[in-house]
């Protein structure tokens, strides 16, 4: 199975236990199930700058964060559909994140973004 896997996974870990090293657990358990993960370009933007609030050493925790993940990049066809999605309520980087994970044929959306997984419902897709 395919899964996109959003930011807010991977950085659920580390923000609730900073000291303790865990990292990204929900989505190394379904690596270990054999799942495809991926997760757009934008996703590495995205933990830097979290990082770089917080003050921690981004390219060693981000490397780690996003190691067995397949990254997307945001070609014009993601562009193209993150600017049409149906969704009004959608916010600008979601529809960056969906788009990205409807173009690349996902199975599901793995996120705790309430307002991400209504519009992953709105328009068809699944959320694990």
């Amino acid at each position: 199975m395919k899964l996109y896997v959003d930011t807010n996974i991977l950085l659920q870990d580390l923000i609730d236990h900073p000291d303790s090293g865990a990292v990204a657990g929900e989505s190394f358990r379904f690596q270990s199930q054999g799942h495809t993960l991926v997760s757009s370009v934008l996703t590495a933007v995205e933990i830097d700058r979290v990082l770089l609030r917080h003050g921690g050493s981004r390219t060693q925790i981000t490397a780690t964060l996003l190691r067995g993940f397949d990254l997307l990049a945001i070609t014009p066809a993601v562009l193209d559909l993150a600017r049409v999605i149906p969704v009004q309520f959608l916010k600008t980087l979601d529809s960056l994140h969906l788009a990205t994970a409807v173009i690349s044929r996902c199975d599901a959306v793995i996120t705790m973004d309430q307002q991400l997984a209504q519009a992953c419902a709105e328009i068809g897709l699944a959320v694990a």
